[in-house]
């Protein structure tokens, strides 16, 4: 029951982010910033609900990283933990170590995908 709760929280989540991107493109700042405000609530309960639910962990690391929110590398190791990421988790956790200032590591993690 909490399983499938817990996707539904996070398969709202990726909507609303998909919609927040469409804003952001359209440069509507206003609904961009409250459509990424829904997607945050949604991903942290999605989280919450199930800390080891892969699914939760990468809609929420996502968000994290577009917030430059520093629990976004902490979101992304637990993603690894998990042995759930995939080539794109690759690419945001370095995005998130740029947009967080971690210049050499996100080097390193490159480095490693080449």
């Amino acid at each position: 029951m909490i399983e499938t709760a817990t996707l539904s929280l996070a398969k709202d989540a990726v909507k609303y982010e998909g919609l927040a991107n469409e804003y952001r493109e359209a440069n509507k700042q206003s609904e961009y910033q409250d459509t990424m405000v829904k997607a945050f609530r949604l991903a942290s309960d999605a989280f919450t609900k199930d800390p080891e639910n892969p699914e939760a962990v990468r809609v929420a690391a996502r968000i994290y990283t577009r917030a430059g929110a520093n629990e976004a590398r902490w979101l992304w190791s637990k993603l690894d933990k998990l042995k759930a990421s995939t080539d794109e988790d690759v690419a945001w956790r370095i995005q998130a170590l740029s947009t967080l200032k971690e210049d050499k590591t996100a080097a390193e993690q490159i480095e490693q995908v080449l």
